[in-house]
């Protein structure tokens, strides 16, 4: 087996290898070099009647003169075979050491068709991001499966690819120019930014190239993006505002995403501040930039934007005024509308209470009842008679009153006590009745509010 030459290039069919003469395979693997999108790089290749594993690094020279820390490395696997697979199971390792790694599409298979033959190809791509300097090690990778048959006759033809021997990649440290920056590496940096103004009158518009449009008292929102191919969203510096001059800052929002694709990955950093144009002449804002280190140049590189020159226009008093009128109209309708909210919801218990404290306070249509009897009649028994079917409708003990015992004895007992007056009867019954009445409400309210009020007492 040979080593790598920018790709992989051994193919086993079937347990046995066919490894290609060297410098036949280097020639192949320059061209390849040449083609970065891997479904260009399928349309040149004329498909195997075995099943053929190779291996495509990004970028081209990472072989030759290494990556960076930190630096993206994208591999793409490709799997070729004239005929189509009927089973297929391609070992890709789920880390590798000293590297972070991520997937940056799924594993698919399609069929091609171009000038240099049809075929299948089932393909996968992965970035790598080594995580300190040194050696990288690029481990082997193997399929394994089976073709159709030349017909529909014949058997399935099994089959076992390979790329060849683990390779060794050098990963480069941080250069001396970037020490005093935060390390980035990517070979695409853009910066852009947006400027939106807020008046008195809480209008937005966009800022002038030249600013005429500030005015003091603004609040302009300055929304900055940071794009960086090949490098995710969580390795972007996250840059600071500086003070200038003129205004004060602050950051008000930060979004970070990141985006997969088969040519690795685009990270992309979001923020957004609020400045707020002083009482100064002349305000001076200042630039955002982002410096960041070309892994094929190999130099330091910056991407930004400029600073800012503003002669802020004066304070619109009679619009300032206007707008202090209508927040101050605001909230006084606000305060009304908090009152009228409040009152409205004080006044359900308030009135459950009120209408309550009657329901407590009025007398039953048995308790007519019994004044009506008591009082059309000077008969004990037709009084006793009377507070019993009272007893039955309001679901009352009448004995617990005693003015309903002493009436009770003079009727049955005569001489052993003389009987209430109707006054005295209908007076003590009605404290009864309304004593039942408390118990029912504390059955139905909650038990602290039944513990307040307590269980009835004997009359």
């Amino acid at each position: 087996m040979r080593g790598w030459n920018g790709r992989w290039g051994c193919t086993f069919s079937a347990g046995s290898a066919i490894c290609k003469p060297a410098l036949l395979l280097a020639a192949i693997y320059a061209a390849y070099a040449a083609l970065a999108d891997t479904g260009a790089l399928a349309q040149t290749i004329a498909f195997p009647e075995r099943p053929k594993l190779i291996a495509v690094l990004s970028p081209d020279n990472a072989l030759s003169e290494g990556v960076y820390v930190g630096g993206e490395l994208l591999l793409k696997v490709q799997l070729l075979s004239k005929r189509p697979y009927e089973a297929l199971t391609l070992h890709l390792p789920e880390a590798i050491p000293g590297a972070d790694m991520r997937q940056t599409m799924r594993p698919q298979s399609r069929h091609v068709r171009s000038y240099a033959g049809e075929g299948y190809v089932f393909e996968a791509a992965l970035a790598l991001y080594p995580l300190e300097s040194g050696t990288l090690r690029l481990p082997s990778f193997r399929a394994v499966g089976a073709v159709a048959g030349a017909d529909r006759k014949a058997d399935d033809v099994p089959f076992v690819a390979s790329t060849g021997q683990a390779v060794d990649l050098t990963v480069h440290g941080i250069p001396p120019s970037m020490a005093s920056d935060p390390w980035l590496v990517s070979p695409q940096v853009t910066v852009t930014e947006t400027l939106v103004r807020t008046t008195h009158d809480g209008t937005r518009e966009p800022v002038a190239a030249d600013g005429a449009n500030v005015r003091h008292g603004d609040i302009v929102h300055r929304t900055v993006t940071i794009s960086a191919v090949g490098v995710p969203a969580e390795a972007l510096p996250r840059v600071e505002h500086g003070l200038g001059r003129g205004y004060e800052v602050a950051l008000v929002a930060s979004e970070a995403s990141t985006e997969f694709s088969q040519k690795g990955a685009t990270g992309t950093l979001v923020r957004t501040w609020d400045l707020k144009v002083g009482g100064r002449a002349v305000a001076y804002v200042s630039p955002i930039a982002v410096a960041y280190w070309h892994p094929v140049r190999r130099q330091r590189l910056t991407a930004g934007v400029p600073g800012k020159r503003w002669e802020p226009l004066p304070l619109d008093r009679d619009a300032k005024a206007a707008v202090l009128m209508r927040d101050a109209l605001d909230a006084h309708e606000y305060r009304s509308l908090a009152f009228a909210a409040v009152l409205g919801v004080l006044s359900v218990p308030v009135g459950m209470f009120a209408l309550g404290w009657v329901w407590y306070l009025l007398p039953s249509a048995a308790d007519r009842t019994l004044r009506r009897h008591c009082l059309a009649s000077s008969d004990p028994r037709q009084w006793l008679r009377a507070a019993n079917d009272w007893a039955k409708a309001e679901g009352a003990n009448p004995r617990e009153a005693l003015a309903y015992r002493r009436l009770s004895e003079s009727v049955f007992a005569p001489g052993a006590s003389a009987p209430p007056t109707a006054e005295l009867l209908l007076g003590s019954l009605r404290r009864l009745s309304r004593r039942a009445r408390t118990a029912r409400i504390a059955a139905i309210l909650p038990g602290w509010l039944g513990r307040i009020l307590g269980t009835p007492r004997n009359l």
